[in-house]
């Protein structure tokens, strides 16, 4: 097997750690610019910033509007009037077996 497939298991393994920390890293601050009642904390390494994003939950009758813009679209992807582009990526799945007996 080709070495750059267990270094790019082990840095897939690294970033998970990584992105847990930050997650983890994230909620501290926030707690902390709440606690003192701050939006925004300027600090030697940059500026850390409460931002707010807005969802919303729509009526029936919206839901039902996209429901038949969803069929549509499925519509003209089988009559070949919308057009579709293809990207390339690369899927991983762990196996966890074969991963324990690498080691």
């Amino acid at each position: 097997m080709q070495n750059f497939y267990k270094e790019y298991i082990d840095t897939e393994q690294a970033l998970k750690t990584l992105e847990n920390k930050i997650k983890e890293l994230r909620s501290k601050i926030l707690a902390e610019l709440n606690k003192k009642r701050m939006d925004k904390d300027v600090t030697p390494y940059g500026t850390f910033t409460i931002c707010k994003r807005t969802s919303w939950d729509y009526t029936d009758k919206i839901k039902k509007m996209e429901e038949s813009i969803k069929l549509e679209k499925i519509n003209e992807q089988e009559k070949g009037k919308a057009k579709a582009s293809v990207t390339e990526y690369l899927k991983f799945v762990k196996d966890d077996e074969t991963l324990s007996t690498s080691n």
